[in-house]
C-alpha cells in the first residue's frame, strides 16, 4: 500500500496556522520551525558532525570542541554579547558549535526545505521539523532569540533562533531525530514530498529571497573574531581543525587560507 505524503505548499499552510498563534508570556514565539531538504537520517549539531567525522578522542575534534566550549563560557566583549548568545551567532554564521538553527518563520523553513536551483541533485521528500518550545524549555533546553542584534543582518533575515539542550545523549551527542529524544523536547517531524518546480512555489509565496546573504551583516565576522581570541590565549590550532575553520566560517577582511595561516 502507497502512502500519500503532504506536499510543500500543504506544510506551508501547517506551519502559517503554529505560526498565527499567540506567543509565550515572554515573547517568544511558542513554535519554531526547522526545514530539510532530504530525508536525512540524523539531525547533529555541527560539532557532533565533526565528532562522527573525525573521532571523539581525535585531536582536532578536541580542539574544534574546545573551541566551542571556549564561545560558550567566554564570549567577546568587543560585541557586548552574553557568551551563550555569542555562540548562537557563531552556529549561525558557521562555527561547529552544540546550537541548533532554527527559525519562527514559516516561509524561511519552507526555503531551506525546497529543492532549490542551486541543489546539483534533487531530493524526492524532505522533513520538516515543528518545536513546541514551552515543552523545549522544560526539557532544559534554552532558546536564544537572533532577531533583534542590529548588526546581524542574515540572522534577522531567516528569523533565526538558536537552541541549545542542557544534556546529550550517547557519547554525548544529540540526534534530535531519536524519538525518544524529539519527543522529550516537543518537537515533531513533518516528512513531506517535494513539488515538480519548488523554486516557484518559493516565488509565488515571495520566500525566494537569498536569505544566505552576507552582504552588509557586520555580525558575520563574530566566529572570526572568536577564533582569533581562542587563539590568541591558548595558541594555535593543529593544520585540520584550522582548515576546518577557516573553511566554514567566513572570512572577512581576509582569505579563507589567510585565516588558515593565522590560525595554525
Amino acid at each position: 500500500m502507497s502512502i500519500t505524503l503532504p506536499t510543500l505548499d500543504y506544510m506551508y499552510g501547517h506551519l502559517t496556522e503554529f505560526a498565527s498563534g499567540p506567543p509565550l508570556d515572554d515573547g517568544t514565539p511558542a513554535f519554531l520551525f526547522r526545514g530539510e531538504r532530504s530525508d536525512y537520517p540524523e539531525t547533529l549539531a555541527t560539532i557532533d558532525r565533526h565528532c562522527r567525522q573525525l573521532g571523539l578522542l581525535s585531536e582536532a575534534y578536541e580542539q574544534l570542541d574546545d573551541v566551542a566550549q571556549y564561545v560558550l563560557t567566554n564570549g567577546c566583549a568587543d560585541w557586548n554579547l552574553h557568551p551563550r548568545m555569542a555562540a548562537a551567532f557563531c552556529q549561525h554564521y558557521g562555527l561547529p558549535t552544540p546550537m541548533f538553527d532554527f527559525t519562527s518563520e514559516p516561509k524561511v523553513a519552507v526555503f531551506f526545505a525546497a529543492n532549490r536551483v542551486c541543489h546539483k541533485s534533487k531530493a524526492t521528500w524532505g522533513r520538516i521539523g515543528i518545536l513546541d518550545v514551552a515543552k523545549a524549555r522544560a526539557d532544559t533546553c534554552a532558546v536564544f532569540d537572533l532577531r533583534n542584534f542590529e548588526p546581524a543582518k542574515r540572522p534577522k533575515l531567516q528569523h533565526g533562533f538558536g537552541l541549545m539542550r542542557a544534556y546529550f545523549g550517547v557519547d554525548d551527542i544529540l540526534d534530535l531525530k531519536d524519538p525518544d529524544v524529539a519527543e522529550g523536547m516537543g518537537l515533531r517531524w513533518c516528512e513531506f514530498a517535494h513539488l515538480p518546480d519548488d523554486e516557484t512555489f518559493l516565488y509565488v509565496i515571495n520566500a525566494e529571497s537569498d536569505l544566505l546573504s552576507l552582504a552588509d551583516d557586520n555580525a558575520a565576522r563574530i566566529p572570526q573574531d572568536l577564533v582569533d581570541q581562542y587563539v590568541g590565549d591558548r595558541g594555535a590550532l593543529n593544520t585540520v581543525a584550522a582548515r576546518i575553520l577557516a573553511n566554514e566560517i567566513p572570512p572577512i577582511g581576509r582569505t579563507i587560507e589567510d585565516n588558515f595561516r593565522l590560525w595554525s
